[in-house]
Order: C-alpha cells, then structure tokens, then sequence
C-alpha cells in the first residue's frame, strides 16, 4: 500500500477537493472525484484523509460534506457598533465565524454588495471597540490575528505586543455611502451570506428594522428570542459531543452542523447579542484557552490517552502505522534535521528522544523504527545544509527538547496506570494543547517557506511560555499520583482489616 499521501501534488488535489466540493458524498464518490483528477487513492487512504480532515463534517449513512457546501449561501447576521456606524466602517473580525474558512483573517475576505466589491481603508481606532469584534478568536489569540493585519503590520512593524497600544490600526470595510444609502441605524443589522467559501467571497445586504415602537416586542423579536433559545440548545448539545474542540470557531462550526438547518433561520441574531445575555454557556477558559463552556458544569475531557498526543492526524500519517507510536511523522523528520544541525553521529539517539521509555517498544517495533529513522536520514542528509538551517535550527531544537520533555512525562502518566478520566481535568487538557501548540510551531518550521526573523523569536516566546506551563501542571500531576496512590494503599489496608 503506497503512503500516496506524501505527493504533493496528491495533497493539493485531495485539499481542493475539500475546499470545493459542493454536494454531499460518500467515500466512493470522493475517491471516483480524486481518482477522475489524477489520484489513483485506495479506499481506506480517501477514508483517513476525509474522516480526519477538519473542514469536513461527518453527517450519517456512510455520507459527508464539506464546509464549503454546508455554510455557501447560508444567511447570518452582523450587528455593527454604534462607532462603526458612526464611522461609516465594518470590522470583519470574528463576525463571519463559523460560515468562512478559518484560515482566512477577516480583513482578508473580500465583501460584495448588488455585484459591487465594498472598498476597503485602513483606521486606527480605540483599543476595547477593536477587541470586542474579536472576541471569538480567544481573548489569548487576539494580539496574534491583529498581528496578521496589513494596516497593524504597515504602522508598528515587526511589533507583536499589540496588548500596549491604546489605539490599533486596522483594516475595515468602507460602508459609508451604503450607510447612507439605507439611512442604517442602531437597529438596524446586516445580513450576510457566502459567494464562494474557497476565495473567501461574501455578500452583504440590508436588515432594516422597520418597528415605529422601540419597546413594543414584535413577531419578528419573537423569533429572534426562539433563534437564541436553539442556539443555546445545539450550543450545549455540541459541549457534550465534542467538547472543548480545537478552537470557539470549530465549537461554533458544530453547533450549527449538528442543528441540522434549525439555526438557519431569517430571524437570526449574532453569537455576540447571544453572549450579551442572560445564558447557560459563557467563555471561559479551558486549559490555557478559551472556549464554550456551560456556567453550571465544564466541559467533558473526551478520548483516550492516544489523543491527547495526536488528536487530528489519521493513523496513516503517525509513527503509529510503523512503529505503534501515535506520534506525527513530520515529528520524525524534525527529529532528523535536529540530528543534523547538532552534528550527531548516533542514530539511536532520535530513538530515545522519540521513545522515551523504549520497554514499552516491542523488539520488532524498535527495529522498525530505527529502520524508519535511517531512512528519513538518508533523504535529508543529501541535501542538508547546515549555514542556511542555523536560525530555524536553533528553535526547532528548543521545541524538540520541550516536546521530548513532554512525551517522557505522557509515558511517565500512561505507565501509572492510573484512568485518564481520574487525572486533574484542567491539568489534562493544557498537556494536550502542549502537545498541540508545539507540534503546530514544529510543523510551521519544517515546511512553512520564507520564514521572518519576527517569527522566530514569537515561536522562541512561545516555547518559554509553553515550558512555564509544563513545569505547572508536572507539579500537579505528581502531587495527584503521590495522593492517589496512598488513597489506594490506605483503601487496600481498610479492606485488609
């Protein structure tokens, strides 16, 4: 069976069609689609690549569909800030989350009106009006996405710390002859619905709120109330599904999914007015970032051991499918580049940086490995150039070091024997965006092209914010297993007697 995945150009087809697809489908109509477009896929392949893929919803009967053909032409709504209005302008924001590929920033998707692109301009406006509509990437993620910004990056230059500035410029959307076209005022909202999901193309049109009596409640506030009413039903429904998921954005994406069209309503209202109100779900944090979570409970801890070290990848792309370990591949290879940089002669030394504690390795799977490992080192040594991987080098070896730390520290857990489920719940989830973060920043570094020096000391900040973390929850972690353990031996002891 050919690992197919590793051709690139079979991956920009296999993405393309997940971008793009407008319809529901089965495995076999995706891979006679991939196989028609040049990729000759096996069924079980299509089936890690689609099952796993996070712009993928999962429906039922064998079926799926694509976020692209769930949220084109869905209407939502947007509900502008009185400065907004008064400025004649739109922050993108987070208001377009979960309907837009979330690798797009907001100021990056292109809006139309009657057929008509809204222009764009750059304003510098007060710090708390720039906040709130970024609010749903995570309080801990804002300075990050305004850091995307062209207009911030233009004006401050290489300066991330955007938590300094009273004022931030960004970039907005210009509605001020649209504004005044439709006489817009604070009661008024935007209806929003996308063009094209891949290109990031959206269209915008005009909700007026044509009620005399501002106090008098109206059918159409009554089926805004319902709208609220289900959101918070499907919101809470979600939390029990699939927990605290990878980002709000993504919990946001299942909340609609799994409402199956009921939020899909003309009356709808905006994640932000639903915050704004008396609710059973608020943010909070989960582990060391935000998420959905329920005022009167928390979020479940869901999986098992396993997924907390690789909760997206499919078992085609880990070690797992080699060795049994489920650990990235690209980790390996940026095991193999560390080995490289630090000039090393001993192969066996990526084995016990990946496998900590080999006992747990059976015989047949270490030789796999260090077979694996001599194979990587062969590919990369040809071409490896040590003068032009210095920089990049330096922090990937920190974000090694770190994540051997942590996959050390995850066996040392696992090897207790103690359930997941008894662990410290918070102190669970921040070791698996640990695993998360690290592996994210070392992927970035081994493939991402053109790499700023800016970067570079942001992800050498982060590895000394992630380390500070590690040492936090290690401590709790070893005061729970001393305290179990002698709640177990004090158990045994009462039953003894």
């Amino acid at each position: 069976m050919s690992n197919t995945f590793d051709n690139n150009n079979t991956q920009q087809i296999c993405e393309n069609f997940a971008r793009t697809y407008p319809y529901e489908f089965s495995l076999n109509k995706a891979r006679d689609f991939l196989i028609k477009h040049g990729c000759n896929l096996e069924l079980d392949e299509v089936y890690d690549y689609v099952s796993l893929h996070p712009t993928i919803f999962k429906i039922s009967g064998g079926l799926y569909i694509t976020r692209a053909a769930f949220f084109t032409e869905k209407k939502f709504s947007i509900k502008p800030q009185a400065e907004e209005i008064k400025l004649g302008i739109l922050i993108p924001g987070h208001r377009t989350m979960p309907f837009t590929d979330p690798e797009y920033i907001g100021s990056d998707l292109e809006f139309f009106i009657d057929d008509e692109i809204v222009p764009k301009k750059t304003v510098t406006l007060n710090r708390k009006n720039v906040f709130s509509a970024y609010d749903l990437y995570g309080q801990e993620y804002i300075p990050q996405f305004l850091s995307y910004d062209k207009a911030h990056v233009e004006k401050k230059g290489d300066d991330y710390e955007i938590d300094n500035f009273n004022e931030i410029t960004i970039t907005v959307l210009d509605l001020q002859k649209w504004y005044e076209k439709w006489s817009f005022n604070i009661k008024d909202r935007l209806v929003v619905y996308v063009v094209d999901w891949n290109l990031g193309h959206l269209a915008l049109e005009v909700d007026k709120n044509t009620q005399p009596n501002s106090f008098e409640i109206t059918e159409i506030d009554q089926l805004r109330q319902q709208w609220y009413d289900t959101f918070e039903k499907h919101l809470l429904k979600m939390i029990n599904i699939y927990g605290g998921c990878s980002s709000i954005e993504e919990q946001l994406a299942y909340t609609y999914f799994i409402s199956k069209g009921a939020l899909f309503k003309p009356c709808c209202g905006t994640t932000e007015e639903f915050l704004q109100r008396k609710s059973k779900v608020k943010i909070d944090f989960y582990g060391v970032e935000t998420r959905f979570t329920p005022v009167d409970g928390c979020i479940p801890v869901l999986g098992n051991w396993n997924n907390i070290l690789n909760e997206q990848e499919g078992v085609r792309n880990t070690l797992f499918y080699h060795t049994g370990l489920p650990v990235p591949d690209f980790i390996l290879d940026a095991y193999v580049l560390d080995f490289l940089y630090k000039k090393e002669k001993k192969l066996s030394r990526i084995v016990t940086r990946l496998a900590p504690m080999q006992k747990d390795l059976d015989n047949w799977q270490s030789k796999l490995l260090f077979f694996h490992i001599a194979t990587r080192h062969k590919v990369y040594c040809a071409g490896y150039n040590y003068f032009l991987d210095f920089e990049i080098g330096a922090v990937r070896h920190e974000l090694l070091q770190l994540y051997t730390d942590l996959l050390s520290f995850f066996n040392e857990l696992v090897s207790t024997n103690i359930p997941l489920f008894d662990f410290p719940k918070t102190e669970i989830v921040v070791l698996k965006q640990l695993f998360s973060h690290t592996s994210s920043l070392i992927e970035a570094l081994l493939f991402q092209k053109n790499i700023r020096k800016k970067d570079l000391k942001t992800a050498l900040m982060s590895v000394e914010g992630m380390r500070f973390s590690y040492e936090e929850i290690k401590s709790v972690f070893l005061f729970f297993i001393k305290t179990y353990r002698k709640d177990t031996f004090s158990l045994f002891r009462i039953e003894e007697e």
